[in-house]
């Protein structure tokens, strides 16, 4: 076995998250007002990926779809995956978390 052999195998067992990462990667182009700084960039395409990893093949059995369509499945998973999590630090950023922890265990109490 040789070193193409080698990485050709591990693209076929990956390629879905490939395909995910390219979604990602280009939902983040699309979304980029969300996108401050290279880090967040980095954060969003990584949480594509690993929505992409654990969540393609439960949804493909959910769905019925054959495994000859994962690449596609993978992309629409990293694409709304990376949205997902730009959306949930949006709202931990507009939320009012001392006021609620405040709120949560009294505030003039003595």
């Amino acid at each position: 076995m040789d070193w193409h052999d080698f990485l050709m195998g591990i693209y076929e067992r990956f390629k879905p998250d490939c395909v995910g990462v390219l979604g990602a990667i280009i939902s983040a182009w699309y979304g980029r007002a969300d996108i401050a700084g290279k880090w967040d960039f980095f954060v969003y395409v990584i949480a594509g990926l690993a929505n992409v990893h654990f969540l393609t093949d439960p949804a493909m059995y959910y769905l019925n779809i054959p495994n000859s369509h994962s690449p596609a499945v993978g992309f629409v998973i990293g694409m709304f995956g990376g949205s997902l999590f730009a959306a949930v630090r949006r709202m931990f950023a507009s939320a009012d978390l001392w006021g609620l922890i405040k709120s949560r265990f009294g505030r003039g109490q003595s």
